[in-house]
């Protein structure tokens, strides 16, 4: 399922490894939004809309929405929070889309890298990070990284792989995968 957003949009990511995805596929026109229709033409930071920033990025973001117009809010995250803005800027959003990657990035490259029947023979054992810390023979922390997930992955190797994890997993009710923002699945 694609889905269609509006004109405006407001795309926030968990952390690096999110981000490191979330730009190679928009830097590669493979998402069904450009960097034209994000706030800021950029991804936003999860820190932006916590309890004690929402009001400023409301201020900074949403009060600039044209009176007919809405912003559609895109959250690219591993857990499953819903932002609380406040009433007044209600009126100024579209939809708000969860996607939710958990453990999603790792298994991105487990995917990438043929190993998801390997990988399932120990998850109950290591997780997905470990497992791939164990078999390219780097740091957890290398791994997940903005620069490493920017050269690991060319745009069709990073597609195929979002492609190839969505049919092993299923999200909750309402919650989307990344597959879910690629252009023509």
């Amino acid at each position: 399922m694609s889905i269609s957003c509006n004109e405006d949009i407001a795309c926030f990511v968990e952390g690096s490894s999110e981000k490191a995805i979330m730009d190679l596929l928009i830097d590669n026109d493979c998402l069904v939004f450009t960097r034209d229709n994000l706030a800021d033409e950029q991804f936003l930071s999860m820190q932006e809309i916590s309890k004690k920033k929402i009001d400023l990025f409301s201020q900074r973001i949403l009060s600039q929405v044209n009176r007919d117009d809405k912003m559609d809010i895109i959250i690219v995250q591993d857990r499953e929070i819903w932002p609380d803005f406040k009433a007044i800027y209600q009126e100024k959003i579209g939809n708000i889309y969860i996607v939710q990657t958990k453990p999603e990035i790792e298994m991105l490259m487990i995917h990438e890298r043929g190993l998801f029947s390997e990988y399932q023979k120990v998850k109950s054992k290591k997780s997905p990070k470990a497992f791939l810390s164990n078999e390219l023979q780097l740091p957890e922390k290398t791994i997940t990284s903005y620069t490493y997930l920017q050269k690991y992955f060319t745009p069709d190797s990073l597609k195929q792989a979002i492609l190839s994890h969505s049919q092993t997993t299923r999200p909750s009710k309402g919650i989307l995968q990344l597959r879910d923002l690629l252009k023509e699945v």
